[in-house]
């Protein structure tokens, strides 16, 4: 039996190299923090300036035993 030597290549390109992953993201770290930051900016305004769905009001009855109510 022979071996296709297309397929012994597929075999070599799908290793999964980890180191390679995180040094391509690492190397854009500043990409990263930047848009951290833009997005808890933006959540920071929205919900300081959004107007509330709903307003819960309650009340409290105070039953004064002196008084025989």
């Amino acid at each position: 039996m022979e071996e296709n030597p297309s397929n012994f290549n597929e075999k070599h390109e799908d290793v999964f190299d980890f180191h390679e992953l995180v040094e391509r993201y690492v190397s854009q770290w500043k990409w990263f923090a930047f848009g951290i930051f833009v997005c808890l900016v933006v959540a920071t305004l929205y919900l300081r300036y959004a107007v509330p769905i709903y307003n819960a009001t309650t009340s409290i009855l105070v039953r004064d035993e002196k008084k025989g109510d």
